[in-house]
């Protein structure tokens, strides 16, 4: 199956939407989807409107996170993993999102550092590989301060 920038994908080696129709998640709250345009649907070819979040959600997840548009791999990296952060018992995936989204477009280069270096989510060397990309920023600037780092992930079900 062709990809992308002329990339191809051996469907045989791909999880179906009907493979997935066919799967009972009835104890999973949430399936993350942050790879790129994972909310979208292929109207060209398809006659119906069911995309990957749905099939979901029809297999009994409560909610899937799926993205918009192609995404950035570091940012979206950093996005999720705040997200997982931000999503406690008690916090809906909605807000979890909208929080993680709102303080990400919000935070500094100083900011981003001072959270990678406090948070027991990454190892030593994520730590270090992050620490020297964002320090080609001023502490300054909001490096993902552009809505394209931000706002492709969208919440879907509860």
């Amino acid at each position: 199956m062709e990809w992308r920038e002329g990339k191809t994908a051996d469907i045989d080696k791909c999880l179906t939407l009907a493979e997935i129709f066919g799967l009972r998640l009835k104890q999973c709250r949430l399936v993350v989807l942050s790879a790129c345009e994972t909310a979208l649907i292929d109207t060209q070819n398809r006659s119906d409107y069911i995309g990957l979040p749905t099939g979901f959600l029809y297999a009994g997840a409560m909610g899937t996170l799926a993205s918009l548009w192609a995404v950035n791999d570091l940012s979206t990296a950093l996005m999720m993993v705040k997200f997982y952060e931000v999503l406690k018992p008690g916090v809906s995936i909605g807000q979890a999102l909208h929080d993680t989204q709102r303080w990400f477009k919000s935070a500094t280069t100083s900011d981003l550092l001072e959270w990678v270096e406090g948070s027991e989510s990454f190892d030593g060397e994520q730590k270090e590989d992050v620490t020297e990309y964002l320090g080609r920023y001023k502490p300054t600037v909001k490096p993902y301060g552009d809505v394209y780092h931000w706002g492709a992930f969208c919440a879907i079900g509860l």
